[in-house]
């Protein structure tokens, strides 16, 4: 049975694969290739990095060492292998966690507003001064705005009992929640706006953030993971 599916085999690889012999040189129908079959991890996705770091300490040893723990971006970190003897890397975890719900740049009304900013930035003297002074706005009877680009000058006024001005700061220093929940959300600077009623932030420092906020990460791992990094097995890259 066995020298008979050889022998098929034969039969099909012989009237498949043809050899030409044109001009002196040798030419082929077929391109082979070598077929590798290996076990391999499959990925697991986390949206936490903590999961990582258990995973990695408990199962270290059954992958080619060091492993590499990839910090890809603000939200995204990944595990590969070294190369094994056929320069080939497994990818074992990975996690990656949603972007802000905040719509930056655009308006929100008061109650979505003050929503938004308790609930998804970090509580700080700079967000309790904005939630003041949208409160003080939103209860005005009446809003005139002067804006010169830079700065906005709001004077409010409820009946004929109260009339108040106040100068918007410019930008305002908020921590949204944007990185992995474990390690330190980084401060960005916001320009803040008032219109209609209607408040938005515009963000203000280029995209620095994201570059603070995988420095942050890497402690993170730095921390958790210090005996493997030491030992050679871990290494943290990006």
């Amino acid at each position: 049975m066995e020298n008979s599916i050889v022998k098929d085999v034969e039969k099909i690889i012989n009237d498949s694969i043809k050899i030409y012999e044109l001009g002196g040189k040798t030419f082929t129908n077929a391109n082979l290739e070598r077929v590798i079959t290996k076990d391999k991890a499959r990925e697991i996705v986390f949206n936490d990095l903590s999961s990582i770091v258990e995973l990695l300490k408990n199962e270290l040893e059954r992958f080619e060492k060091p492993l590499y723990v990839n910090i890809e971006s603000y939200n995204k970190v990944s595990v590969f292998s070294s190369m094994d003897t056929e320069k080939d890397r497994e990818i074992p975890y990975s996690a990656k966690i949603e972007q802000s719900n905040f719509r930056f740049s655009s308006w929100y009304n008061y109650e979505d507003f003050v929503i938004a900013i308790r609930s998804q930035f970090v509580e700080s003297a700079d967000s309790k001064d904005l939630l003041q002074l949208i409160k003080k706005v939103s209860k005005a009877e009446s809003v005139e705005l002067e804006d010169d680009g830079i700065t906005q000058k709001v004077k409010a006024e409820n009946g004929v009992s109260l009339n108040w001005g106040v100068t918007t700061k410019p930008i305002v220093t908020l921590t949204p929640y944007r990185t992995f929940i474990e390690v330190e959300q980084p401060e960005s600077e916001f320009l803040f706006r008032v219109r209609d009623n209607s408040f938005a932030l515009f963000e203000a420092d280029g995209g620095a953030w994201k570059i603070k906020a995988k420095q942050n990460i890497r402690k993170f791992f730095n921390e958790k993971l210090k005996k493997e990094i030491d030992a050679g097995s871990v290494v943290i890259v990006g």
